[in-house]
């Protein structure tokens, strides 16, 4: 019986400890990944550092993962792979991890970000007209100051 025990013990401790080896660890070079943290708000690496992903245009049109990333004055439609800045053809941004992401004077113009997860997102200086954006959020988002948002249910629908 006491053999039983040890064995559903370690067995319990096993589970733990698989369980918090995630995408998020230290290993693998990821000490200076940043990730979001729903609990504090903050975009954290694995070992407390606050701060935010260097931006990475190849890797969110393969992946629609931007999650903490620094989109300061980036033109958001450029992150559909094949269109440049100057496409204006209402085309969507879907389901895309904004987690945790700055939007600081980012522009969306003639264009719509669907579906998306912007918990944590700071969207105070978002950039956008004729444009929609709907998804996600959480209370550390903080939504756009201009245009018409409606926030219900940890969703939020703006359009401008």
């Amino acid at each position: 019986m006491r053999n039983l025990e040890s064995v559903f013990l370690y067995l319990g401790l096993l589970v733990v400890c698989l369980s918090c080896n995630d995408d998020h660890s230290c290993s693998d070079g990821a000490q200076d990944q940043f990730n979001y943290n729903s609990t504090t708000g903050k975009c954290q690496s694995c070992d407390g550092k606050v701060g935010y992903n260097v931006f990475d245009l190849d890797r969110v049109q393969q992946t629609r993962n931007a999650e903490c990333m620094d989109l300061s004055k980036k033109v958001l439609i450029t992150l559909l792979k094949g269109r440049s800045e100057q496409s204006l053809g209402y085309d969507s941004l879907y389901d895309f991890n904004f987690r945790g992401a700055r939007f600081d004077s980012a522009e969306l113009y003639f264009n719509f970000i669907r579906k998306s997860d912007f918990s944590g997102a700071d969207l105070r200086l978002l950039q956008y007209g004729y444009a929609a954006i709907d998804g996600k959020i959480d209370q550390h988002t903080l939504l756009p100051e201009q245009g018409n948002c409606n926030d219900d249910l940890n969703t939020i629908l703006c359009s401008r």
